[in-house]
Formats: structure tokens, sequence, C-alpha cells
């Protein structure tokens, strides 16, 4: 269009019913005014031309009016003026699934002034400046909120693996800019993340570690949240939640909202200091060949430590539990380089025949003796 963009929009919503919206659209004109004649105030569903409001209703002024004129620079939203499309797109665009969410302030010429005719001069949705709906209300619950990705940066100490948890949790979503149908991120204020039992997540969820403003600009579709060192206490999922002043938006079908923690197989780390020839919290891998009963053959393998310049050979046990306390020795005379042993023909016991052997444990030997780290 070639117009310049009004500044400094703002909107706070006085009408307390939820999708309604009322009370003053402010702004400051821009300094360049060529070209300029009206501004046009819009709702709208994305920050495309998808589904856009065409009428609003100035309380002074009962008809429908389009525009105020230059240089007036606010706008008073009628009594009932609602977050729905009252355009020719609502077949296309049904009101519930479409709801308005975005404040759009439009420059534009007009000939004759105070009219629009084709052809005249307006700017096009992304040219305008634009700020998300809030929809003030104390009815109703936010709709659940899609998540596209949810990522957790473990910064947990290994001697706390499986007690407590601690780290970096973000997540992306495509609204508010551009929202999944039926989304209606209006009724959001923020969202809340939650420790939680992935198999008690219906409800109202307790253990919040935290909230992250929405907010009311564009362009920011990644959010995250610091976790500081938190005790699980039989927690094993993150979930992230809209919620406003009522409560907690349901989880969604997909319950992409979910992050579930890892869980571990292994031996917990038993001492309170982090070494680099640990080789907890690594993984072993075996897979029986052998179709005998009670007999293992195959290759045992298990990863690197951060160093092995202290580790004088590897010793690989079998035992009845993870914690070791009954376990017998396969052999303890695999150096580094090498990661793997083969065995065939090996008996699954351990020393005490009323104690089988259910697991494989991986030791460091450090200067001829069983390092107290293990997998």
């Amino acid at each position: 269009s070639g117009l310049a963009a009004v500044t400094s929009l703002s909107f706070t919503d006085t009408d307390t019913r939820v999708f309604f919206v009322g009370g003053t659209v402010s702004w400051v004109a821009p300094a360049d005014l060529t070209g300029i004649v009206q501004y046009h105030v819009r709702l709208n569903w994305d920050l495309s031309d998808t589904s856009v409001k065409t009428q609003l209703f100035d309380t002074a002024n009962p008809a429908p009016c389009m525009c105020v004129l230059d240089p007036t620079t606010n706008w008073l939203f009628g009594p009932s003026e609602t977050r729905s499309d009252d355009s020719l797109d609502l077949a296309t665009y049904p009101a519930d699934q479409y709801p308005a969410q975005w404040l759009f302030v439009l420059s534009a010429g007009a000939s004759p002034a105070g009219q629009l005719a084709a052809g005249d001069p307006i700017q096009t949705v992304s040219e305008a400046t634009h700020m998300r709906l809030i929809d003030v209300q104390s009815t109703n619950l936010p709709t659940s909120l899609q998540l596209e990705t949810l990522n957790f940066m473990d910064q947990t100490n290994p001697a706390n693996s499986g007690t407590h948890v601690e780290g970096i949790l973000d997540w992306t979503t495509t609204g508010p800019d551009y929202p999944q149908v039926s989304e209606d991120w209006g009724l959001a204020d923020s969202f809340e993340v939650f420790l939680a039992e992935a198999g008690s997540l219906s409800g109202t969820l307790t253990r919040s570690l935290g909230t992250v403003a929405i907010g009311t600009a564009s362009g920011v579709t990644t959010r995250q949240l610091t976790i500081p060192e938190t005790l699980l206490s039989g927690a094993d999922a993150f979930v992230v939640k809209a919620i406003n002043s009522v409560g907690q938006a349901p989880l969604s079908a997909s319950q992409s909202e979910v992050f579930l923690l890892p869980t571990t197989t292994s031996t917990s780390v038993t001492t309170t200091t982090t070494i680099l020839y640990s080789l907890a919290g690594l993984q072993v891998t075996f897979s029986d060949t052998d179709t005998n009963p009670e007999v293992l053959s195959g290759v045992i393998s298990w990863q690197e430590p951060l160093s092995t310049a202290e580790i004088t050979s590897y010793a690989v046990y079998m035992s009845y539990e993870s914690a070791g306390s009954q376990k017998l020795l396969i052999s303890n005379a695999v150096s580094p380089p090498a990661t793997s042993l083969t065995i065939s023909g090996l008996m699954r016991q351990t020393g005490d025949p009323t104690f089988p052997a259910n697991w494989l444990i991986v030791y460091p030997m450090v200067q001829g003796a069983l390092a107290p780290v293990s997998m």
C-alpha cells in the first residue's frame, strides 16, 4: 500500500462477558501521513487474511462504521461487539472454530473522505500494526493449545538421577500467530508447567514448576522455562497447559503438551561426585542368541565413558538385581579401548542358586579395584 503504519497500539478489554470485547482502542498516528485519510480497526483470526471481521460498531454511531478519520486515533467498541467474524466468510470459517484473536489498525486512504472505494489504498494485514486480544472474562477455561515441539535439556546432577530433575523445558506452537482450528488464544493468559504422573493427568494438576506469560506481541512461537533441581516424588512427566484466571486448559487429544521423563534400567549412582570414568547413565546392550533355556550367548557391549585414562579394565557381572548385591563375575579382562565382550554357552546364574541372574552390570576397574560407579 505504501502507507505508514500506526504505532503504540493499546487495548484492554472492559467487557467481562466471554467472547465479547469492550473498551477503547488507541494508537499513535505515523509521522508520515502521506496518503492517509482514515484508520480501519479490524479483528482477525490470524496474521493472514484468513478470516477478517468487516464491520465494527461504535457506541457513538449506531450505523455500521468501518473507519475513523485522521486525526482521530482511538476507537470505542460498541456494547455488543463479539470476537466472531461477521463477513461472508462465516460459511467457510465458522465462528466457533475461528474466533478473532488479533486486533489490527490499518492505515487507509479514501475518496471521498470516510468511504473506501475500490482501488483506494489500504494496508494489508501483514503491513498493519496489530496486537493479540485478551478476552477478559471469568467463566471459561482456555482451550487446549497444541504444542508443535516439546523438548527438555536435562541438567540433572548424575548423582540425583531418578530422584530429582533439573534443566530447561522449551516448546513451540503455531499460534497465536497462526492458530490451529478451534484454538482460542484470546482466552489464554499464560502457560504453566507442571510435574505429574503420566497415569494421572486428568483433572487439575497441582505441582506447578512455573509460568510463562504469552503476551500480546506476534512473532513469539518458542517459549521456555528453566526448572531448578526438583524432587520427583514419583512424578514422571512434564505437562504444559494454557491457563487463565478461571483455571487450566484441558489436554488436547494428541496430548502434545506432555513430556515423559526418561526411565533408567540400570543401577542408581551411589556417589555424589561426578567423575569422568563413570559409566552411570550409559547404555549396555545384549541380545541372547542361544535358544537353550538358562544359557546365554552373544555380544555384551556398552558405551565408552568420558575418559578411560584411569580405567585399567572393565568388569562384567551377572546380577540378581540392579544394585549388584548378588552377582557373579563373567570377566574382568576387557581393557579400553574395547567396549564389548563375547560370551558363549554361559549359564544364567549368580553365586547363590536362590538368586537367578536378571541383570548385566559393567563396572570400571580403577587401580585394580571396582569403582563405585557402574551401568
